[in-house]
């Protein structure tokens, strides 16, 4: 049985969606299953490419803010 390849993930809509939840709901009652459902990603996917919600939502910040006009 061989390895799975990787599933693609839009990762500019995971960040947007996380960004989003982070400002309606705050830190605390933000989850990464929400983020997960709201995203299209699987939440697994989450935890194993950022480790947890504090490493997601500070890539989704960043990566948003790098975006916006300076």
């Amino acid at each position: 049985m061989g390895r799975r390849k990787p599933r693609q993930i839009d990762v500019d809509r995971l960040f947007d969606t996380t960004a989003s939840v982070f400002a309606e709901r705050g830190y605390q009652a933000a989850t990464a299953l929400e983020i997960a459902n709201r995203s299209g990603v699987n939440e697994v996917t989450i935890f194993r490419r950022y480790g947890g919600k504090a490493a997601l939502i500070n890539a989704a910040l960043s990566h948003v803010l790098s975006r916006s006009p300076g």
